[in-house]
């Protein structure tokens, strides 16, 4: 059986951190320049910060003592990750600063961004990503939800448009490190009273 439920101190990190690290071929291959090691350290420190990667955000599918799907959002209020124990390499910080402060910058105060949904590839097709989006739908009752897709993940826009979402723009995304050209387009969610807009 499959539960949903908010992340807590005592989780699995590593395999909360695989399941970040798996979202985007782009994002988090350039953070870390491929460097899956850096990777995982940055963002066990980070996870523990008041930052946009904050435990706090994630909310977690499991089956017994396996995640096996996960879901990350953060608001306007959470910040970039600062240095602490690790030293933050100039690709980390470059993809911080090129990527995730515009998305920070762009959000209104009542709107969740949906960074990361995740599930374990051999869990995939059994309405785990729905239980996830319902679950931070049903408890940010009066947030509007907004995410942004790869254009050519039609799993994924199926997804989002099974689940209500209204497809938006589409975008030059962020290819990172990478010479791809990378295409995106925007899904939204109305909240409650109060409405998310352009």
């Amino acid at each position: 059986m499959i539960t949903i439920f908010s992340a807590t101190l005592n989780e699995d990190w590593q395999q909360i951190i695989n399941l970040i690290y798996e979202t985007d071929p782009y994002i988090y291959s350039a953070m870390c320049d491929n460097d899956y090691t850096y990777f995982e350290q940055v963002m066990k420190d980070c996870l523990f910060q008041n930052s946009i990667f904050s435990y706090k955000n994630i909310h977690l599918a499991k089956e017994n003592d396996k995640i096996v799907g996960l879901l990350l959002s953060f608001t306007k209020n959470n910040q970039l990750p600062c240095q602490n124990n690790i030293i933050f390499r100039q690709c980390f910080t470059d993809t911080l600063l090129n990527y995730f402060s515009g998305l920070v910058n762009k959000l209104k105060p009542d709107v969740l961004y949906i960074n990361n949904l995740c599930v374990d590839k051999s869990y995939r097709n059994k309405g785990i990503g729905s239980m996830l989006l319902k679950y931070l739908k049903d408890s940010q009752l009066e947030s509007s939800l907004l995410l942004d897709c790869l254009v050519d993940n039609k799993d994924a826009i199926r997804l989002y448009e099974k689940c209500g979402f209204i497809k938006g723009q589409e975008f030059e995304g962020f290819a990172g490190n990478s010479s791809d050209t990378v295409r995106c387009v925007e899904f939204v969610l109305e909240g409650g009273k109060n409405k998310w807009t352009k």
